[in-house]
């Protein structure tokens, strides 16, 4: 379900990956060094409660109007996207 519609040529996306369990992932587009188009868990964790991702949501959408917001579920936490993942350390993006 597309929860805000971003900037249809520039905008990136940011996915909820529901787990069905009040789990969820949450994963945002990200290009590596090469300039190849991958995603980046947004938390240390892999898993966060929903509670604490619809937070972090709500914060970045009200930040980046360009920012498209996807959510899916699926309980195994597969991202319905393809390409590459990649975990981030400490650090937040934002």
């Amino acid at each position: 379900m597309v929860l805000q519609k971003g900037e249809a040529n520039s905008g990136i996306v940011l996915v909820k990956i529901s787990r069905l369990d009040r789990t969820c992932r949450l994963l945002i587009q990200q290009r590596d060094i090469e300039g190849t188009l991958g995603w980046i868990s947004v938390f240390k964790e892999d898993e966060v409660s929903e509670q604490q991702a619809d937070e972090y949501i709500s914060r970045a959408g009200e930040r980046d109007p360009d920012l498209w917001i996807v959510e899916s579920e699926d309980p195994q936490g597969r991202n319905p996207f393809e390409g590459p993942e990649h975990k981030i350390g400490p650090q937040k993006l934002w």
